[in-house]
């Protein structure tokens, strides 16, 4: 998805919100429009979008084939392939762990290691903190790697082959899937649970997110999205996992992920305690040398920007046959999703 057709996704929503009379809901019907045209043109299978604002949902909808072969139309319940976003996702239940005093950020990653450590023959690897992982600057760089399904040990055996730092720790922002699926592994360590169980005991069954999950239960199984090539539109193999299940794994509905956007936007703390108010402020955040190329910056799980007069805070990214996007605008206490089973193309 190209960035200005993104921008469009993110600030045409604001302006709507912007105009909107006080106490009436937006018209988003030229969006749906726009929407409509991408399907009806053939520029991606499947998608579906939310806007929330306040508190509330103002609009949330399915566009195409979750599933083309078996004619399985998309809806707002749809789980999608939510690639980098599952990041801002493991980075929360970083911070509930950090919360229960199981981890520290400003320890070193290796602490909560098993026997597999991150090294480096040139800088300290104690400098290689779980707050410099999260915001990607602990000297890890990335990688791509698949794994096959069910291959319990294939993180550790990425920290064995790739877990050198490369840059010296917190001086350089090197955007890191490995990183991710480290934290996973501290998750995992630290809980007590496997990675899926810790996500949907601390994260998505107490903000009644039902339709997620890194490790997705049969009835879900059939609804979800597949996932189509770019380039060639064939259906996409899921004979391999990802490596750094951390990083790029969960499975999520649009409708639940607008819920985690406004848990994110503190819309009602009390009734989801996952985090505090300040935790999911740090989180928020940018932190030390992390300005990017496209002079973004990172927090612990979020880019943050500022857009048309706005600050943005977002995670978005995707893969050859996968888009996903979770931007939350703090002043309008809006939340904006889309995901989509192929990367639009936009010309």
């Amino acid at each position: 998805m190209k960035a200005h057709y993104v921008l469009l996704v993110l600030l045409s929503p604001v302006s709507l919100l912007a105009q909107a009379p006080s106490g009436q809901k937006p018209d988003f019907s030229a969006l749906r429009h726009e929407v409509q045209l991408k399907i009806a043109n053939g520029d991606v299978p499947g998608l579906a979008v939310g806007v929330a604002s306040g508190g509330r949902i103002l609009w949330e909808e399915g566009f195409g084939w979750a599933d083309a072969e078996n004619q399985i139309h998309a809806t707002e319940n749809t789980p999608f392939f939510m690639a980098p976003v599952t990041k801002s996702i493991t980075a929360t239940a970083v911070m509930r762990l950090n919360e229960l005093r199981k981890v520290s950020l400003n320890k070193p990653v290796n602490d909560y290691l098993g026997q597999e450590k991150v090294y480096s023959p040139m800088w300290n690897p104690r400098g290689a903190t779980v707050r410099r992982l999260l915001s990607h600057t602990s000297g890890v760089t990335t990688f791509a790697r698949s794994c096959s399904p069910g291959e319990s040990s294939c993180i550790e055996e990425e920290i064995e082959r790739y877990g050198i730092l490369f840059w010296p720790p917190g001086e350089v922002f090197d955007y890191s899937n490995l990183g991710y699926g480290i934290l996973g592994d501290v998750v995992a360590r630290t809980s007590g649970q496997s990675l899926s169980a810790y996500l949907q005991n601390a994260i998505f069954d107490p903000l009644g997110m039902h339709h997620c999950g890194l490790e997705l239960s049969g009835s879900l199984t059939k609804i979800a999205a597949a996932q189509y090539n770019e380039k060639t539109h064939v259906r996409a193999s899921m004979s391999k996992v990802s490596g750094h299940p951390g990083a790029s794994s969960v499975r999520c509905s649009a409708h639940d992920l607008l819920l985690f956007g406004m848990f994110n936007l503190k819309d009602d703390l009390k009734a989801h305690p996952v985090l505090t108010s300040a935790d999911i402020d740090e989180m928020h955040q940018a932190q030390s040398n992390t300005n990017s190329r496209n002079g973004l910056q990172y927090g612990l799980g979020w880019w943050i920007s500022d857009q048309s007069g706005y600050q943005i805070i977002c995670a978005q990214g995707g893969t050859s046959n996968a888009y996903a996007l979770l931007a939350i605008v703090p002043a309008k206490d809006a939340a904006i999703v889309v995901v989509a089973n192929s990367p639009s193309k936009i010309p």
